[in-house]
């Protein structure tokens, strides 16, 4: 945030729940992607949205909801794969379709929100601006080929690989940061 703030531009630090020094135990993505939209609407301009790990999530699922910067940058989205999200998961875990079908219907019954996440394609379809996703071939949590097939074909997608970072890393590593200035012209 300091780089940001040296180069005169607003910097914008959202604590999600589930991480840094928040007291909450966890965040639903629905709730942190509405948490974000509406802090852009009450900061806004919003000329780069960061976002790190599952803060990409909520970053996404704000675009979506209506949520305004000329830039995003991702860094090690948790992207699923063609079999991924909610229904993926629980089906690596055994469970039926019924089943999963009827924890889909009262998940969307009780919280008014679907269980899998927002069709992240769509939302960079008809997103204007210009995004930028970072992975590593060497974190573990993140695997960088559902970000490569994610940005296949949109022209305002760039992604950049790095060799050797962690998943950590990447959020903290000086050479990322470099990178995510060059990308945005500073």
């Amino acid at each position: 945030a300091m780089d940001f703030i040296q180069n005169q531009r607003p910097a914008l630090v959202v604590d999600l729940p589930g991480h840094g020094p928040s007291n909450a135990e966890q965040a639903r993505w629905p709730y942190a992607g509405a948490a974000v939209r509406d802090v852009c609407a009450a900061e806004a301009p919003i000329d780069t949205i960061i976002a790190h790990s599952f803060g990409c999530i909520a970053t996404l699922r704000a675009v979506e909801l209506g949520a305004r910067a000329d830039y995003l940058v991702l860094i090690a989205p948790p992207l699923s794969g063609t079999d991924g999200g909610f229904r993926g998961r629980q089906r690596k875990k055994g469970y039926s379709d019924d089943v999963i079908s009827r924890a889909e219907a009262l998940c969307l019954e009780r919280t008014g929100f679907p269980a899998s996440r927002s069709d992240f394609r769509s939302v960079l379809e008809a997103y204007e601006g210009r995004t930028l996703i970072i992975g590593s071939e060497a974190d573990a949590e993140c695997p960088v080929e559902p970000m490569q097939a994610l940005a296949d074909g949109l022209p305002n997608v760039d992604v950049l690989v790095y060799p050797d970072l962690d998943h950590r890393a990447l959020a903290q590593d000086t050479g990322v940061l470099a990178d995510v200035l060059a990308f945005l012209g500073y």
